[in-house]
């Protein structure tokens, strides 16, 4: 997985939305899937920067979680971790 954004995830009151960081958005591009992005909420405080522009980091997730829900009249995938750390890869 290609962390390529990290967002901030606010908290809603009364449909509003407030100043309140509750945790992030880990964007990551899959290379398997054709690059397709899925974004992977993690409660708390920011684990890891954003990549520079152009750029990505192989990323691991700490108990990954895949779900399927409904939204706007169509299913949906959603994914939650409790942690993320990056992959250290080789050139040979």
């Amino acid at each position: 997985m290609l962390l390529v954004e990290v967002r901030p995830r606010f908290e809603y009151q009364n449909g509003q939305r407030t100043e309140t960081i509750t945790g992030y958005n880990y964007v990551v591009a899959l290379p398997s899937r054709s690059f397709k992005t899925i974004s992977v909420r993690i409660e708390g405080r920011q684990l890891m920067d954003e990549p520079e522009e152009g750029s990505y980091m192989n990323v691991e997730f700490s108990d990954l979680e895949l779900f399927i829900y409904w939204a706007q009249g169509q299913y949906s995938v959603g994914a939650r971790a409790t942690g993320i750390h990056p992959v250290l890869t080789l050139d040979i």
